[in-house]
Parts: structure tokens; sequence; C-alpha cells
């Protein structure tokens, strides 16, 4: 099993990537991967639609998406951990959200994440 955390707080040491850790802990023998929103800096979704009519490969920024592209594909569970302000997630977590909602559009799927399972700490 291969699990990747995506880590939307400031703190590398707060709360909800402490809990995330610990989750994925117990799934023994599983290997983990942590996506660290923080340091990757993904730039905003410019909205220039390059991902949904020609392909993620495409997009302005993909020196950045492709690469956290492949963690997810690689990934059984996808555990998401973001601190919560004003009653959402943070600002981080929605862009990288942004730049990966087309796979659950009907103009490009992505079917392989429709098998995965997710967890949001």
């Amino acid at each position: 099993m291969t699990i990747t955390i995506v880590h939307a707080s400031q703190r590398s040491k707060g709360t909800s990537s402490t809990i995330a850790r610990n989750l994925a802990s117990k799934f023994e023998g599983a290997k983990i991967n942590e996506i660290n929103l923080q340091k990757e800096q993904i730039p905003y979704c410019e909205g220039c639609l390059r991902c949904v009519t020609k392909g993620m490969e495409f997009c302005p920024h993909q020196e950045k998406i492709l690469p956290l592209r492949d963690l997810r594909l690689e990934a059984d569970l996808l555990i998401v951990a973001t601190p919560v302000y004003i009653l959402h997630m943070n600002g981080q977590l929605k862009i990288f959200i942004d730049h990966f909602s087309l796979w659950f559009m009907m103009h490009r799927p992505e079917n392989s994440m429709f098998n995965k399972q997710l967890m949001v700490v």
C-alpha cells in the first residue's frame, strides 16, 4: 500500500500534520510519501483551461504540478491534513485542489482516482 500525505499547514509539526503522520503509521509496511504545500509554493491556477483541453502536461505550472500528480496517482490512500481557517481549508490547499479538480470533471476524468481512498484531517 502507498500513502500520500498532503500537508497544507505552514507548521510541519502542527496538530493536523502530526495527526496525519500518526494515522499513516497505523498502516504497517505502507510506503508513505509526503507533500508539503508550504514548501512546494504552487502558483495560482490561471484558468487557462489547457489542462482540460490538452492535458496536465500543458499547464503553465507543469514543473510544479506533474511531480505532485505522480505522487497522487501512485497513492492507494490520500491523507489531506489542513488547519481550519475561518471555517474553511487554507489557501495552499485550495490552490492544490484547483490544479487537480479537472480529474473529477466530465471533461477529463482520471478514472484511477475513483478507486482511491481519501481521509481529511
